[in-house]
């Protein structure tokens, strides 16, 4: 297991948990003392936990980690729906746009009355919608996390590097003052990234919870992307990129 592996694993065990031991971490990444307790001292110092004699425990600012897509499209759902109607206005006749899987970006094709439009996405719970909106559509190849209901691997990024979009719209589970725009899995994370440069304007949904909270991983700076929101702290007033609905 590589080192972004690892610490992705050692979040997601100590996520929502008092504490782990180094023993525990040793067991569940296949790796020796040594190398868990210098992942941790690292780990401390990026502040994504704290350590204590034996182990470490979370802290108030750290990782967030993924949980049922289901639980999440379940949560502020009214609010992401007036995100969505938002963000379907920026989408024009004829654009090529990709829809990455979101608890957000799933009400989006609800409100898209553009034609002629073509979408990729990874997300398989969106197919429904498409195909009831008889909206071309193409489906990037790869395994499905049955988690997030989303389809990802490393071929999915690859087929993405051919691909080139007038739009594209993602979610996302933090947004930072200090790292960004932040996801909870590596893999997911590198998609995002990936994205953001494939496209001509970028659209981050996310409703006003989403501000000051750092994921595991960065997939882009704050000025990447717009960012479409129904409110944000005051801190990221200055940002000339937000779009409150």
């Amino acid at each position: 297991m590589n080192i972004v592996d690892r610490w992705n694993k050692i979040c997601e065990l100590i996520a929502g948990r008092d504490y782990v031991t180094v023993e525990e971490l040793v067991e569940k990444t296949n790796s020796s003392p040594a190398t868990i307790r210098r992942d941790l001292k690292s780990m401390e110092e990026e502040g994504l936990l704290s350590r204590f004699r034996g182990g470490a425990k979370p802290i108030q600012k750290t990782y967030v980690s993924a949980f049922s897509i289901d639980k999440r499209l379940s949560e502020r759902q009214d609010i992401k729906q007036k995100i969505c109607q938002r963000a379907a206005a920026m989408i024009n006749d004829g654009d090529y746009i990709y829809i990455d899987t979101s608890s957000t970006t799933f009400f989006l094709i609800d409100y898209v009355t553009a034609k002629n439009i073509v979408v990729v996405t990874n997300s398989v719970m969106l197919l429904p919608k498409l195909l009831k909106k008889k909206i071309e559509t193409y489906v990037i190849n790869g395994n499905i996390d049955f988690e997030s209901g989303s389809i990802i691997g490393e071929e999915t990024i690859e087929k993405v590097k051919a691909m080139n979009f007038n739009k594209i719209f993602i979610g996302t589970y933090g947004i930072d003052a200090d790292s960004g725009f932040t996801t909870y899995g590596t893999a997911e994370g590198e998609l995002k990234k990936q994205l953001l440069t494939q496209s001509k304007q970028n659209f981050v949904l996310a409703d006003s919870k989403k501000f000051g909270i750092q994921a595991f991983y960065t997939f882009g700076n704050l000025d990447a992307a717009t960012i479409i929101t129904d409110d944000c702290p005051e801190e990221f007033n200055h940002l000339g990129n937000i779009i409150k609905i």
